[in-house]
């Protein structure tokens, strides 16, 4: 609902209509998909360690905002837990991405293994949406 600034995610917008019975002033933006290479995740995602490769965000704001983007590369995490409970955050991987907008060139890690982008879209106005998509580095 909030991420680590305060700033408000789309469930909050949801929740405030239904409790108050009217629509917030303003909206969270809408982050209705992203892409590495024109794959979604409908299918496993392997890339080659240490390429550059392409991805793309697709978001939109009702109340016109500007959009600001900020990208992450994540190790998966390797401690599952229920519901997240005791899970341990994986830190970025740093120097990976190039070109922080919609639209960005990142470096795949030289180390194999699972992985995530995450997309963070802010308006500026104290709202945001994030979405991450899992990939795996493999030797190709």
């Amino acid at each position: 609902m909030f991420d680590k600034n305060g700033n408000e995610s789309a469930t909050v917008n949801v929740m405030h209509r239904l409790w108050l019975g009217k629509k917030p002033d303003n909206y969270a933006p809408l982050l209705d998909s992203m892409l590495i290479l024109g794959y979604q995740n409908i299918r496993s995602i392997y890339l080659s360690q240490g390429k550059q490769f392409k991805a793309k965000a697709f978001a939109t704001d009702a109340n016109g905002d500007v959009l600001n983007y900020a990208w992450e590369i994540r190790p998966e995490a390797s401690y599952a837990s229920y519901a997240g409970q005791g899970e341990k955050e994986p830190q970025p991987v740093p120097g990976l991405i190039e070109l922080k907008d919609a639209d960005i060139l990142f470096s795949t890690p030289l180390n194999e293994g699972a992985y995530r982008l995450f997309v963070y879209v802010y308006d500026g106005k104290g709202k945001f949406s994030t979405a991450n998509l899992p990939f795996f580095v493999k030797n190709l």
